[in-house]
């Protein structure tokens, strides 16, 4: 199930522009997709140096839930 995300985001520094506008991936079971949060100096699975993440190796807990808004709460210490 393919979907496409329009985003008006505009880059400030043409420099940083990730060149690569179309990817097509297919995301194995057990495997995660993941984005960076910082446009100009974070690296994310689309990057080879990143790529997919085994969900094995992700360890977290959940300490806090933000959205949806009607249902924020904190489990954290």
């Amino acid at each position: 199930n393919a979907i496409t995300i329009e985003e008006p985001y505009r880059y400030l520094d043409p420099s940083k522009i990730y060149h690569h506008k179309n990817i097509h991936i297919q995301i194995p079971d057990g495997f995660l997709f993941v984005m960076g949060d910082n446009r100009y100096n974070s690296s994310d699975s689309r990057s080879p140096s990143v790529g997919l993440v085994d969900e094995r190796k992700v360890l977290g807990k959940v300490a806090c839930r933000i959205y949806p808004f009607q249902a924020i709460e904190y489990n954290g210490n």
